[in-house]
């Protein structure tokens, strides 16, 4: 079972803390790689997600087909070029 997800969302800054030109472009710049490394971040996570859908896609079609074959292969494909099974120390698959 997984566990949960955590997801840490950016500082805000309080606009009424600042009194200075540049404290002002200094947190600009701040805030403006913080949005920069979430849009990265996002057509990353974006990109996965569109693989997985795809991949579950073809999956199902061919499950519906009867087409047991088709779906084999697109979980082969995903094991081979997915999938890292590590040995754990005691033994175990991880």
């Amino acid at each position: 079972m997984s566990q949960p997800t955590v997801t840490m969302c950016p500082t805000l800054a309080n606009p009424e803390a600042f009194s200075t030109v540049p404290e002002l472009r200094e947190e600009l710049h701040r805030a403006n790689a913080s949005i920069l490394k979430m849009a990265d971040q996002l057509h990353a996570l974006s990109c996965v997600t569109q693989d997985i859908s795809e991949r579950l896609s073809r999956m199902v079609l061919g499950h519906m087909a009867g087409d047991q074959g088709a779906v084999k292969r697109e979980l082969d494909d995903v094991v081979a070029k997915l999938v890292k099974v590590v040995q754990q120390p005691q033994g175990g698959l991880h």
